[in-house]
This record gives C-alpha cells, structure tokens and sequence, in this order.
C-alpha cells in the first residue's frame, strides 16, 4: 500500500503532461504551420474576430484588405485561422458584391 503511495506524485505528474501539456503543444505547433501556409486570396479571421483577405505578405507582417480598397497591416501571428479561399471572377465577384450592396440593413441607428 505505501508504495502505491510513493507512486501517487508521479502518476499525478504523467497525468498533467498527457492530459495539459502534450495536447497544448500540439495546437501550438499546429496554429504556427497555419500562420506559416498563408498565401494571398485566402479570406482569414483574425484572433479579433474580424475577417479579411490577405493581400500581401512581408515576413512577420501580413497586409489584409478589410474592405474593397482599405488594407491594414497586421502581425501574422494574429491569425486565427483560414476560413476559405477568396474566388474572384468577372460574373460571381460582381454578383456577390451587388447582393452585399442590395442586401436589406436591419441595423435600426441607420435611418434611410
């Protein structure tokens, strides 16, 4: 019994790692491979929550475009993750933007 005992610290250790440590460095590793595989046109969400194409990349510094013409710099270590690829064509790129644009605003501040 008194060994079962003695093994107690040790088993509670092993348990940490397996259960808090391991699947924590797993999602690092996995979050850094993310951040390193972007490439310009994919629509990203940042760790903010706000979503943006990439249109640039310069090392530790990604330039995204938030709005058509509005880019900003940010870190690319604040990319959360790839939410898709962005397909622009002549009828499906237009198309979407004029439903965007025609789109109803349920926002009741902004009075027409």
């Amino acid at each position: 019994m008194k060994q079962v005992v003695n093994l107690l610290p040790f088993i509670a250790i092993l348990a940490f790692y397996l259960l808090v440590i391991r699947p924590a460095r797993s999602r690092a590793r996995a979050q850094v491979t993310l951040q390193q595989s972007i490439e310009v046109g994919q629509e990203v969400m940042m760790t903010s929550g706000m979503l943006a194409t990439v249109a640039g990349l310069d090392g530790d510094v990604v330039l995204l475009e938030v709005a058509p013409g509005v880019s900003v710099r940010f870190a690319r270590a604040a990319i959360a993750r790839v939410v898709g690829p962005t397909v622009f064509s002549a009828e499906s790129g237009d198309a979407a933007a004029e439903d965007a644009a025609n789109s109803t605003d349920h926002n009741p501040a902004r009075s027409e």
